[in-house]
């Protein structure tokens, strides 16, 4: 473990506040000092943590494979922590869950749903599953959170008029569906393979936004119309689909 110590400013002089948070770079530190330090910080801020355990096999829904004994809600605990163990999660129903923080080595398998109203670190395997963002504030996708950066099935039902953020490229391989909330695409490129349910207007574009629409199927492509002239523009419409594509009105 790396130990750090600071020297006073003068022989009177002493350092008599407290560390918050200390960022650590891994070329400096090993990934157990690191892991160590994020600890802490979580302690200090007092925010509730409920470790996977895998103690009785990979069941997620099992009280038994949780360190806390209960199974993790949308809201509780702030943050769910799954480290590298033998018996490593999988989602076959449907689970909610706050903030994901997958550590080094580990994953996550989501071939049920997964509910989530927070973020995810570390990398989440839904190719074969549905990921259901019902966040009460805007939510990312960001790289590495996805392995291969494929979902199968994506479900927007956020609430308070929160968004989906993509900070990289997805594919949906599956159904694109809008309960509440919508997608922003930035410069991201988001390939649609599947449905869009309900297509409304609820893809917001951007002069770099990409779409790519492959398959068999007939979606309809709903573009934002906050700003027109922002909102609605796409830099890239590439489509490689056998079906008919219905675009809705105000694309640019």
């Amino acid at each position: 473990m790396t130990v750090l110590h600071f020297k006073p400013l003068s022989t009177t002089t002493y350092y008599n506040g407290s560390i918050s948070e200390i960022t650590g770079f891994s070329s400096a530190l090993s990934s157990g000092d690191i892991a160590n330090m994020h600890d802490n910080q979580i302690s200090y801020y007092n925010v509730p943590v409920n470790k996977w355990t895998g103690a009785i096999d990979t069941d997620w829904s099992k009280t038994g494979n949780w360190s806390g004994g209960t199974v993790p809600t949308a809201s509780v605990p702030g943050i769910v922590e799954i480290p590298n163990v033998t018996n490593k999660p999988v989602i076959s129903g449907i689970a909610p869950a706050a903030s994901l923080n997958i550590l080094t080595g580990s994953s996550l398998t989501v071939t049920g749903t997964l509910q989530l109203s927070g973020s995810v670190t570390g990398a989440c395997t839904a190719t074969s599953g549905t990921i259901e963002f019902i966040g009460p504030v805007n939510q990312t996708v960001a790289a590495g959170n996805f392995l291969s950066g494929t979902i199968q099935n994506v479900i927007v039902h956020t609430t308070n008029s929160s968004n989906i953020s993509l900070i990289t490229d997805l594919t949906v391989s599956g159904n694109l569906t809008f309960t509440s909330g919508k997608i922003t695409i930035n410069s991201a490129v988001l390939t649609l393979k599947g449905n869009i349910i309900n297509p409304g207007t609820n893809i917001i574009g951007g002069s770099n936004a990409n779409i790519v629409i492959n398959g068999t199927v007939s979606p309809t492509l709903g573009i934002d119309q906050g700003t027109p002239g922002t909102t609605n523009l796409l830099r890239n419409l590439t489509i490689n689909s056998s079906g008919q594509i219905f675009i809705g009105k105000g694309l640019h």
